[in-house]
């Protein structure tokens, strides 16, 4: 039977540096550099709430779902105060949610009928809530919403598809088919990114793609074997991960025009990748991929650093404004001598701080 709980962790780090590799335990002070005095903390662990993590509004609440027998939820986090409130409750299955400005749109789909997936709008005041697509128009489950009330999504047409809370749709053909992964759109830059496999590929590739004035779409491949992106919005930057060999490079692309990728860092296993200002989360597949890391990226020193313990994480990481990393993650627990376990999952907070005693430190 699997259970779904929150916990959240309180951490105070002074940010590390070199590139340490630690598996840390509850309540264990590890001094990484004593001539710079860099701490990394673990206050505290409480199970709280259940949850699944899925993506953050513009004010740092975190997104997560929830599926209990036959109900299905969409609720809201508030890091800060370690605190879960319900948003939507229904018997629709839910498999994508992302925030505008004015509300939430989520991709749901009856349990008894997977193949008519719709995609709805819910205002944040609750007052409002709409079916934006049609039967026919049998969205792919992956969006992106931006502005105030806006959503990209890539429809069973082959087609990328811009809508707003009304269903007011603009409409772009691809010129090839794609089964789509992730999409991002930068409306600051009037450009999108893309990462999906076509027919017949095993591996997923990144595009980026622009409306021309003719309204047909120009799309460039930027890179294969594609395994995460994130967007730096006030930055208009995209970070990404692409593997070569067994090693797994962290790219970053700061012109859109001239598309010249700067290469950040290489490791192992590198899994998935968040923007947080100008500082980079990402994590690493550990035990057999069965468990997973979460590293920060320092820029300066051109290193990584281990943040957490291994984890099953199963959720994107989000790093809200305030300092916090929260994401979710799987955690066998055996009940008794027959090894015989239960599959829990949590939301985590880590809390951090930026009391490096280093002036240059990436985040001061």
């Amino acid at each position: 039977m699997k259970k779904l709980f929150i916990a959240l962790l309180l951490l105070s780090t002074l940010i590390l540096t070199g590139c340490s590799n630690f598996l840390l335990a509850d309540n264990t002070v590890l001094t990484i550099d004593t001539n710079k005095k860099q701490e990394f903390i673990i206050k505290s662990m409480n199970t709280e709430q259940p949850g699944i993590v899925r993506a953050k509004t513009n004010d740092n609440q975190v997104i997560s779902t929830n599926s209990i027998n036959d109900d299905y939820s969409i609720d809201l986090y508030d890091p800060n105060t370690s605190t879960l409130v319900n948003y939507i409750t229904t018997d629709y299955r839910i498999f994508d949610v992302k925030a505008a400005s004015d509300g939430l749109f989520y991709s749901r789909v009856m349990v008894n009928d997977p193949d008519n997936i719709q995609i709805n709008w819910f205002s944040f005041d609750k007052a409002t809530e709409r079916t934006i697509t049609t039967i026919a128009d049998t969205p792919d489950s992956v969006l992106y919403a931006y502005d105030t009330d806006k959503v990209v999504y890539l429809d069973n047409g082959n087609e990328i598809v811009f809508s707003n809370s009304l269903g007011q749709n603009n409409v772009y053909t691809l010129d090839f088919p794609i089964n789509l992964k992730e999409i991002i759109w930068c409306d600051k830059a009037e450009t999108g990114f893309l990462i999906g496999n076509q027919d017949g590929m095993d591996s997923s590739d990144l595009y980026q793609f622009r409306i021309n004035d003719d309204n047909t779409l120009n799309v460039n491949k930027i890179s294969s074997n594609t395994l995460d992106m994130d967007l730096n919005k006030d930055e208009n930057k995209l970070v990404y991960l692409s593997q070569n060999g067994n090693k797994t490079f962290i790219y970053e692309i700061s012109d859109f025009k001239s598309v010249s990728p700067t290469p950040l860092f290489s490791d192992m296993n590198l899994e998935r990748v968040s923007y947080n200002g100008e500082n980079l989360f990402f994590s690493r597949s550990e035990n057999r991929r069965t468990q997973s890391t979460i590293w920060f990226f320092d820029r300066q020193a051109q290193s990584a650093n281990q943040v957490t313990s291994p984890f099953g994480i199963n959720s994107p990481i989000i790093v809200t404004n305030n300092n916090e990393i929260v994401f979710s993650f799987d955690e066998r627990t055996y009940q008794d001598v027959t090894a015989s376990y239960q599959m829990y999952s949590f939301i985590a907070n880590f809390r951090f701080d930026q009391n490096n005693q280093n002036e240059n430190s990436p985040l001061q």
